[in-house]
C-alpha cells in the first residue's frame, strides 16, 4: 500500500532524471567539443585546464539553449485549477517544472542569477515576462517563471519565494504574478499564485 501511495512520487523523480539528462547530455557534448578544438588547435594541457571557467560558460549556454528547444516543443500550460496529477494539464506542469528544477541546482543557478545577462537568459529561457534590470539574489526562488511578470526595475532578495503553482489536497492551482515597477520582495517573503502587486511596493 505503501509502494502504491509513493508511486506519483517515484514517477516524478524518475522523470527528473530523464530530462536531467536529456538537458545536460547536449550541453557536455557541445562542451567536450569546445575542448577538443582547443586540443587540436595546439593549446597546451596548462590552458586548456585554465580555460575551465570559459568550458563552465559555453556548457551554461548550451543548457540554456537545450532548454530553450524543449519549452518550444511542450507547451504552457494553461491557469487554471486541476485534479492532480491526472489532468493533462498537470503533465505539461510536470514537464516544464523538472526542467526547471533541473536549472535551478546550485551548480547552475548560483552563477545563472548571480549574472545579470545569465539571469536575463535564464529568465527568458524560462518563459518569464522579465527586463534587464530585474534583479534577483542568486538564492531567489522563483516557481514557474512563464507565469511571473516583473515591472522594471523590480527585485527578489535572498530566499524570498515568488511562485505560480500551489498544490493541496490532490488540487494544482495555477495562476498567474504580477509585480509592477520597482517593486522589492525582501529576503524570505512569500509571494504566492494570483497575486498582483503595484509599483514600488515592498514586500516583506
Amino acid at each position: 500500500m505503501k509502494v502504491k501511495n509513493n508511486l506519483p512520487r517515484l514517477a516524478f523523480d524518475i522523470l527528473h532524471l530523464l530530462i536531467f539528462c536529456a538537458l545536460t547530455a547536449p550541453a557536455l557534448a557541445l562542451t567536450h567539443r569546445a575542448y577538443t578544438a582547443g586540443s587540436a588547435a595546439g593549446l597546451s594541457s596548462t590552458l586548456l585546464f585554465a580555460g575551465i571557467p570559459v568550458f563552465y560558460l559555453i556548457f551554461l549556454a548550451g543548457l540554456l539553449a537545450t532548454a530553450k528547444l524543449f519549452f518550444l516543443a511542450v507547451r504552457k500550460p494553461r491557469p487554471g485549477l486541476y485534479d492532480f496529477p491526472s489532468h493533462p494539464e498537470c503533465l505539461l506542469w510536470l514537464l516544464r517544472f523538472s526542467v526547471q528544477k533541473v536549472l535551478y541546482l546550485p551548480l547552475f543557478s548560483n552563477f545563472l542569477l548571480g549574472s545579470t545577462i545569465f539571469r536575463h537568459m535564464l529568465l527568458k529561457t524560462l518563459g518569464c515576462d522579465s527586463k534587464f534590470s530585474v534583479d534577483t539574489a542568486s538564492s531567489a526562488i522563483l516557481l514557474d517563471p512563464y507565469l511571473i511578470h516583473f515591472g522594471e526595475g523590480s527585485m527578489v532578495a535572498t530566499d524570498a519565494l515568488v511562485a505560480g503553482h500551489y498544490v493541496h489536497k490532490n488540487k494544482l492551482l495555477l495562476a498567474e504574478v504580477h509585480l509592477g515597477d520597482r517593486v522589492q520582495i525582501s529576503g524570505f517573503a512569500k509571494v504566492f499564485p494570483g497575486v498582483s502587486i503595484g509599483d514600488g511596493t515592498t514586500v516583506g
